[in-house]
């Protein structure tokens, strides 16, 4: 076991946020032994950037093996569509969705987001049409300072649309308040998303992380979201630093789309990103999908090939006179939004390995509990007695400054990796550490340490420029 024992006996109203036991009584000590699980040197380098991409478990990989192996000897059965189904399923027990149909398949977080962007501008132009001249239309689109430009990009593209004149929208930026002001409360960024949506109602889209890439720190989307279903706000989600380390119940929060890349927190390889739409989106035949193909159409499955027939259906007047060689009709759920081609049948199996593992085996609560307590609480009891600044509100990514000093991160990221064998990331005004399950404490001891040799090195330093 390379975590310090505890007690790991929990009752059953702490696990899922008082929802219905998932987890063994034996997980707290799985996860707690999950470095066994990974084919990692247990000397150096020292890895802390689970916040980049996480390394890949020794069975997922055997999966992974497995899968290639079957391309090559049977390529007539490369798809199996159970190893689709068990990732659908095991996401929307992550995520608290009682309908797994309600889960996508895209290849990345900003073909997901692309998604959701396009659809909400198309229903909000076809509001546009029916909404009277006197009527203020909310234009604003709110996004975080230094947010990942994957939910970035869609919405500036979203800004610069111009099939309806009139709606002409705007990036709203939420600025972080840095702690090396004069100020004596700084504000998180909860408070300032929260006073700006209640007192600016121009916004008609919230597009923000569960957590911050760069400083860590988390927003309280359960306040974000009734202030947004109090006033119809649409509500975008990039989870991709937070699903599978943070518990999240869509019951609760209600996004309209929820996405997370599986590359980081879902340990699989690159190459997909799963998105969760509200059963309201599902349920419109006005949806669209990002391109056009045969894909998650009624009757395709398998190896199955839809027919080319001519016929005739209703147009959108009720005019017989439309004629469509193949099916046009999208299977039930969130299907409409899946990716071209099929799934990737190398990807696919290991993500429904991977998933299984965190969900049924591990538990998200338990894999936040463990980084937390064992590992960025150390980090940040640390950085305080050093005098470096991390945010409060946090959990598995810790984002380090020093306060005064912008070129921090790139100094200490550099150095750790040259001098230390340790890989961190350097991320705007921030050194982002983000341990996982995999690392050891002898590993969080030894970056302390080498925190903590930097730190007197520059002050050493210091004295000699003086």
């Amino acid at each position: 076991m390379n975590i310090a024992a505890e007690d790991s006996r929990q009752n059953d109203n702490d696990r899922n946020n008082g929802k219905k036991k998932t987890q063994p009584e034996d997980a707290r000590h799985k996860v707690m032994d999950a470095r066994s699980e990974f084919d990692l040197p247990n000397f150096t380098p020292i890895y802390l950037n689970a916040a980049s991409r996480t390394p890949i478990m020794k069975k997922t990989c055997e999966v992974g093996e497995r899968a290639i192996a079957r391309q090559m000897k049977t390529p007539w059965s490369i798809a199996e569509e159970r190893d689709e189904i068990i990732v659908r399923e095991a996401f929307a027990s992550m995520i608290n969705c009682k309908d797994s149909q309600q889960i996508a398949y895209t290849p990345s977080c900003s073909y997901a987001i692309s998604l959701a962007a396009k659809n909400i501008y198309i229903e909000m132009v076809n509001k546009l049409k029916k909404t009277p001249p006197e009527v203020a239309i909310r234009r604003k689109i709110l996004i975080l300072e230094d947010q990942m430009s994957s939910n970035v990009y869609p919405w500036q593209n979203f800004c610069q649309q111009k099939e309806a004149p009139l709606l002409k929208f705007e990036l709203r930026i939420v600025k972080e308040e840095l702690g090396d002001c004069d100020k004596k409360t700084i504000l998180s960024l909860t408070d300032n998303v929260l006073n700006i949506l209640k007192n600016d109602d121009t916004i008609s889209i919230v597009a923000i992380p569960n957590v911050h890439w760069c400083s860590g720190e988390i927003i309280d989307l359960i306040a974000v979201s009734e202030i947004c279903q109090q006033q119809n706000i649409y509500l975008v989600i990039d989870g991709t630093q937070s699903l599978g380390c943070l518990p999240f119940d869509v019951e609760t929060i209600k996004p309209d789309f929820l996405c997370a890349s599986v590359h980081k927190h879902l340990f699989a390889p690159y190459g997909m990103c799963l998105l969760y739409v509200d059963k309201k989106w599902c349920d419109k035949k006005s949806c669209i999908s990002l391109e056009y193909h045969e894909h998650k159409r009624m009757g395709a499955s398998g190896n199955v090939c839809l027919p080319f027939r001519l016929c005739s259906r209703d147009d959108n007047n009720g005019d017989n006179n439309i004629t469509m060689p193949y099916e046009e009709q999208y299977q039930s759920g969130a299907m409409r939004f899946c990716s071209g081609g099929r799934v990737n049948p190398i990807i696919i199996p290991m993500l429904a390995h991977s998933l299984n593992t965190i969900v049924y085996s591990w538990g998200v609560e338990n894999i936040s509990w463990l980084i937390k307590t064992f590992m960025t609480d150390k980090i940040k009891s640390e950085c305080d007695k050093l005098g470096l600044y991390t945010v409060k509100n946090y959990n598995h990514i810790l984002g380090v400054r020093q306060v005064g000093n912008p070129k921090f991160p790139e100094q200490i990221s550099k150095w750790l990796k040259e001098k230390k064998n340790i890989i961190v990331s350097a991320r705007f005004k921030y050194l982002r550490v983000a341990p996982h399950v995999y690392n050891t404490q002898r590993e969080l001891h030894i970056f302390i340490h080498a925190l903590r040799e930097f730190m007197k090195l520059q002050l050493l330093s210091d004295e000699d420029g003086s």
